[in-house]
């Protein structure tokens, strides 16, 4: 949600059964999610790391994000494993 005054981000991350590309079952492992919250320039205003919990199949997990800043026109997230499964 955009405000005058900054914006909000809002979802829910849904743990699956994760496989390897030969099918064998991989363990979940949590997850770092960086959100930048930019402006139409492509500027960042913001930025926010947010931690998402290893999550078992179907398991949900709620994800929010708040910046503070002017001309906040979008947001865009990347995310990496904080352990790798074996």
């Amino acid at each position: 949600m955009m405000r005058p005054d900054g914006a909000r981000l809002t979802a829910t991350a849904t743990g699956r059964a994760a496989t390897d590309a030969l099918g064998k079952t991989l363990k979940p492992v949590p997850v770092n999610l960086l959100v930048e919250f930019v402006t139409e320039a492509g500027e960042i205003v913001a930025s926010q790391e947010v931690a998402v919990p290893a999550l078992e199949a179907g398991a949900p997990h709620e994800i929010r994000a708040e910046a503070k800043g002017a001309n906040i026109s979008a947001g865009a997230t990347s995310g990496s494993s904080r352990e790798r499964g074996s």
